[in-house]
Formats: C-alpha cells, structure tokens, sequence
C-alpha cells in the first residue's frame, strides 16, 4: 500500500519515470541501507524523491540533515505523502526538524523497551533469542529444548577436548564426518567449535551483559567436563607474541592494497623446536581467487626490528627535534591562531544575539515563531563554530605532542619501550609517531602523524636470523 500510495503522488506531481527503492527488514537508524545508498548514488537526473513517512528515511536528526543536505545539493527535493510540510519557508523548515527529534525519540523508546524486554526475559532464565548450535526454541516458558542430533555432537566436542585434541584435530574430525553445521554449512571452523567450548549455555546457564546467569533449559554437559575443559584451553596457549595484542600489527597495512595485517605461525624443529611468525593481508582471503593480490608473506621478527631501528635512528640522528621546531616555526605564524581568534569572535557575537532574542521572546517583544525563524540557524552555525575550534585544538595538540617526543633521547627510548615496556605501551608510543605502517615483500615504508615529516622507505634485509647471530639490518 505504501508503494502504491507514493507512486500515485508522484504521477500525480507529472512524474513519468518512476524508480522504486526498498530497503527490507532494515532499521530507519541505519543509513548503510543499500537502497538507500544506491538511490543516493544516483540522485543525478532525478527531480524528487517521495517517502511514505520521514521516518522511513531515517530515525536520526543528523542522519536526516545530512541527506537533506545531500539532496538540496542536487537540487532534488523531497516529499513526505502523509506528513506535509513545506522545506521553502522557515516553517515547514522548523516543522520537518520537530517531526525528525520526535522520529529520533521514538526509535529511542523502542530501542529501550527492547532491551527492557530481552533483560525481563534473560533474567528469567529464558533464551532472549538467536540460533545456537545443539538448541531449538519451542520449550515451555518460551525457553529453548535440546535437539538430540546436535546435542550429541556438542557432548563428542567437549569430551575430545578433555581428552587433550585441539581445535584443529576437532575440526578435522568433524568436517571427515561431514556433520552438519547449524545453518545447513558444510564445513567446520576452528572458530565455530572455540566458540562452543567456550560457551557455558550447554551447562544449563547462560552469558548476559558480561556475566553468566541461571536458565530454565536442559544442560547438555556437566559443569565438571566444561570447567576441565576451560582449564585446558587456558594452558593452550599460543607462544609469546602470536599476534594480536602481542604484536605491532595494529600499526602494520598491507603496501598493496592497505588492508590489515595478521600473523601467520609455522613450527620450526631442526635442532630445537621454535616457530617463526609470518605477516599476512587478512582482507586479500576475502576476495574471489581471480581478483587477489600476491601474498605478501615477511618475517614479523624482521619487520619489528627494522621499525625499531627506524625509530631509533630518527632520535638519534636529530630527526624528531628538527620536526619539532620546524613545527614551532610553523606554529608561531601561521593561520590557526587567527583562525581561532575569529571562530571566538564569531562565537560571542552568535551568543549574544541568541540572549538578545531570548530576553526579547521573554518581554513579549518578539513572537515566537520569528524567535523560531531567527534562531535555529545560528544554533547549527554555534555548533559548527565548535567543531572548527575543536579542529583547531587538535591540530595544536598534535605540535605539542611533537614536543614531548623531542625529549626522549635514544637511550631512554631504547630502556624503556623497546625491551622493558609491554606490547601496550610500544603500540602507544609508535601510534603517536607513525600514523601507519605500510608493509611491503622488500621494504617497509613509514607514514607520520605530523605533515611536517614525509613518508620514508627502509629496505628489509634479505637475510635476519637472530637465532643464528645474523642481526645486519643494512642501515
């Protein structure tokens, strides 16, 4: 009916071309609707756009005023078939941003009754909701009943885990069985049977807003095989600096397609047993085969050295303090002192007439919908007045930064990130620096965070083995 109510209207108004865009079982919060973007990608030609309602555009006033923004830029307008409102006059202005704060505040009221409700439920011992491998709903009390196919798989996981199988001997198994994951996939993960290690729902409890609470369903293991189980997976741990938080990768993109980077392990065992760690592009696995870049397959070990080598000859060599003062330089003549004395000029002069129209509106000496008409653009030029100030402190902010890094010397830098301070400390210090990493097959190239340093190249070595005594980085 809503389709066939605004394609009326628009035959109505002369239009002969008409374009439909649906947007199915997505929230009006969310403006990452692909109809939505693709009808904002091809505003070129159109004359308007009609909704149902201006909630079915967005539940969000800013949202909102972004593609209001977006639409009066191409000159093509909007029409609301069961809500009139007329965007030419201040009015229809100032009722389309009620309408838009009282959609907002709808879709907030929802959203906490919603919550309200699952948390009634959960604290209940009822499932709130979403599929779980081994369980389907349907029990008494809207809660969650065992289905015995998944349940006894579930029981076979748990216990060739306490038996000492990993992960991927689990996965292995399974997949050579060809059971059924839980939406009709073929194959298993190592990740989809860590995750149902992990989960205490098959003892009968349940995880909810961080903790675990009692449930009404039947346990599918006993809370002695799942505790033995995650005792086990505590001692199975990964070997110091696997990747993640242990390792620089946060910092680190792929040079081809500037993609984040991961670390791959292989197990070494020659003389003794140790593993050497591998940097990966983690989006290039994501492509389809045709279409993925060459493998970009560097040691970690090199990679780490080589950038704190970088860093401490930056130090050493005076780079960092001639950016410094080339930064206090700039500082001292340039714009942004300006540019931040006329915002707060500006700003005064905003306020003031605000408090002038308010004491006005107050005395009775202006009317209110000239008080309307007056003041709801210099409140969207306060707020953007404020964003610019905000802009200009941090710009300010990162010469200062700058500074505080001028004062490190080489030595201390050394002692106190690179071979004493944890891996959330360097990635800290490095991130105030480098803005990113960019990681090549022969070199690794350096972006800084201040636009006062240019980016830099630094060869990798063709050959590093520490556990050889071959530490040459050739720089």
């Amino acid at each position: 009916m809503q389709e066939e109510r605004c394609r009326e209207v628009a035959r109505a108004a002369g239009a002969t071309d008409v374009t439909i865009y649906r947007d199915e079982g997505y929230t009006g919060t969310n403006l990452r609707r692909p109809g939505l973007r693709k009808l904002l990608s091809e505003l070129d030609g159109v004359d308007a756009v009609y909704v149902w309602k201006l909630s079915r555009l967005s539940r969000n006033l800013r949202q909102l005023l972004d593609v209001l923004t977006l639409l009066s830029e191409h000159d093509v307008g909007l029409v609301s078939v069961t809500e009139r409102f007329d965007l030419s006059s201040p009015f229809g202005k100032a009722a389309l941003h009620i309408l838009a704060t009282f959609n907002e505040l709808q879709a907030d009221i929802i959203r906490e009754n919603v919550c309200a409700a699952l948390d009634g439920i959960a604290r209940s011992g009822r499932w709130p909701g979403g599929d779980v491998y081994g369980y389907q709903p349907g029990g008494k009390g809207k809660t969650i009943i065992p289905i015995p196919e998944e349940a006894k798989v579930v029981g076979h996981i748990f216990r060739w885990c306490n038996r000492g199988w990993s992960l991927a001997q689990i996965t292995q198994e399974l997949n050579r069985r060809k059971v059924p994951c839980k939406r009709g996939g073929v194959r298993w993960t190592h990740v989809q049977v860590k995750g149902i290690l992990g989960n205490p729902l098959y003892t009968g409890k349940m995880r909810w807003h961080g903790g675990v609470i009692d449930g009404n369903h039947e346990p599918l293991i006993s809370v002695r095989l799942y505790n033995a189980v995650a005792r086990r997976l505590r001692k199975h741990k990964r070997f110091p600096g696997a990747g993640g938080v242990r390792s620089l990768t946060p910092l680190l993109r792929c040079g081809i397609c500037g993609g984040a980077m991961g670390i791959s392990s292989t197990k070494r065992a020659k003389r003794e047993v140790y593993y050497e760690r591998y940097l990966r592009c983690k989006p290039r696995v994501d492509y389809p085969p045709d279409e993925r870049h060459a493998p970009i397959l560097v040691a970690y070990e090199k990679v780490a050295a080589v950038i704190w080598r970088h860093t401490e000859l930056l130090f050493s060599q005076g780079d960092i303090q001639r950016a410094a003062k080339r930064h206090r330089a700039q500082s001292a003549h340039d714009e942004i002192t300006g540019r931040m004395k006329t915002i707060r000029q500006r700003l005064a002069e905003v306020d003031d007439r605000l408090q002038t129209n308010l004491e006005a509106a107050q005395r009775g000496l202006m009317p209110l919908d000239l008080l309307e008409e007056d003041n709801v653009p210099l409140m969207r030029e306060r707020e953007q007045l404020y964003d610019n100030l905000a802009d200009c402190y941090e710009t300010i902010d990162g010469r200062t930064d700058l500074t505080d890094l001028a004062r490190i010397s080489p030595q201390n830098l050394l002692a106190r990130f690179r071979d004493k301070a944890d891996n959330r400390h360097q990635l800290t210090f490095l991130s105030r620096l480098y803005s990113e990493i960019r990681v090549w097959k022969h070199h690794v190239e350096f972006h800084y965070r201040h636009d006062v340093m240019a980016p830099e190249r630094r060869p990798l070595p063709h050959l590093y083995a520490p556990r050889r005594g071959i530490i040459n980085l050739g720089f």
